[in-house]
């Protein structure tokens, strides 16, 4: 997703991408909709750039890799 503007991850986007390991979305993506990465058994790592999410819709992350890491880099306001 690197340098678009994504704002969504539509339902079922990525959904049993059996490649899929790793996820980093942008800081401009506000919503993660129902079952987007579902069924993505290898996904180990979601690293989310940004304070923006609003919504994480059910299910989205449903059946990934188990003890998945998610980190979330939101920027420091002063």
């Amino acid at each position: 997703f690197k340098g678009n503007k994504v704002k969504k991850i539509k339902k079922r986007a990525f959904k049993n991408c059996p490649k899929l390991t790793t996820v980093v979305l942008p800081d401009s993506v506000t919503e993660i909709q129902q079952d987007a990465f579902k069924g993505d058994k290898k996904l180990g790592k979601v690293t989310i750039n940004g304070a923006n999410i609003k919504k994480i819709k059910k299910g989205a992350f449903s059946g990934i890799k188990k003890n998945a890491k998610f980190i979330i880099k939101a920027p420091n306001k002063r």
